[in-house]
């Protein structure tokens, strides 16, 4: 019966053993499975936020640190991205600019096109009052010079031509009055 209190002793201890065991693959099992959730738990929280900040318009990179290799792939290929777009931002202000000072050189001329062809406009009043003859011809020119001075605030390449045409009534206007 000793033989058998041995026996019953150590089937105890195997059972404790064994209990032991288990309890501790658990919790190795559960420190493992919390480890590794947050092993990539915590990258992944960064990489949300940075994308977050990303669509609010902030592009800067994203914060650096060890991080599983597919969280590090997706890492660069953002900060990249942010890179793109911060260039492309950087082009278009500068293009934005350019227009606008531009756009104020081409007002300046449209100005100083209406002025010239206001002038045209008198010369070719005057030349009317001088010589009926040329009544339909200085009419017919002074529509096409008010037509050039809608024409001058749009487009500023239309002066060369209207300075042609007025210098080409004008010519006329002094063979008629010398006729």
């Amino acid at each position: 019966s000793l033989v058998q209190s041995v026996k019953a002793v150590r089937e105890t201890q195997r059972e404790a053993l064994v209990w032991l065991l288990f309890v501790t693959a658990v919790i190795l099992g559960v420190g493992t499975a919390f480890l590794t959730v947050r092993s990539i738990d915590t990258p992944l929280q960064q990489l949300s936020d940075s994308a977050r900040r990303f669509g609010d318009g902030e592009l800067r990179p994203t914060e650096r640190g060890d991080r599983p290799q597919e969280l590090a792939t997706l890492a660069r290929a953002m900060g990249q991205m942010g890179a793109r777009l911060r260039s492309v931002i950087d082009s278009v202000i500068r293009e934005s600019r350019s227009i606008g000072l531009h756009a104020g050189d081409l007002s300046a001329m449209s100005e100083q096109l209406s002025a010239g062809s206001s002038e045209i406009s008198r010369a070719i009043g005057g030349v009317t009052r001088n010589a009926e003859q040329q009544v339909v011809e200085v009419r017919a020119a002074d529509q096409v010079i008010a037509g050039w001075r809608e024409t001058a605030a749009r487009d500023a390449g239309v002066a060369e031509r209207m300075q042609t045409s007025g210098d080409q009534v004008r010519l006329l206007a002094e063979h008629q009055k010398k006729d």
